[in-house]
């Protein structure tokens, strides 16, 4: 009896990590989509679509990266209006 139970206990709580995990794949999906349809979807890895914002903001200010590197600047306190704008630029080299 207590056998069979934790026998029905596993297979429920088997069907419930499957049931889970169609439905992760299913958001994926949606949201893959989503993304694809507002331009947002990149193939680029995060490293070097980093590296393209960089540079898109050291052209955008006019500044060599080593005057940058020299003078210690911090890129990384990019205001979040300059990020949306350098992301919709190369969203629109990328597409």
């Amino acid at each position: 009896m207590i056998n069979a139970s934790i026998i029905r206990l596993k297979t429920f709580q088997n069907e419930r990590l499957l049931s889970m995990v169609v439905l992760l794949v299913k958001v994926e999906k949606a949201v893959t989509e989503v993304l694809n349809v507002l331009g947002l979807l990149t193939t680029l890895s995060y490293a070097k679509f980093l590296e393209q914002v960089k540079q898109m903001a050291l052209a955008r200010a006019k500044l060599p990266e080593q005057e940058v590197l020299e003078s210690k600047m911090d890129l990384s306190r990019i205001s979040g209006t300059v990020v949306k704008r350098l992301a919709g630029d190369l969203r629109c080299t990328t597409a």
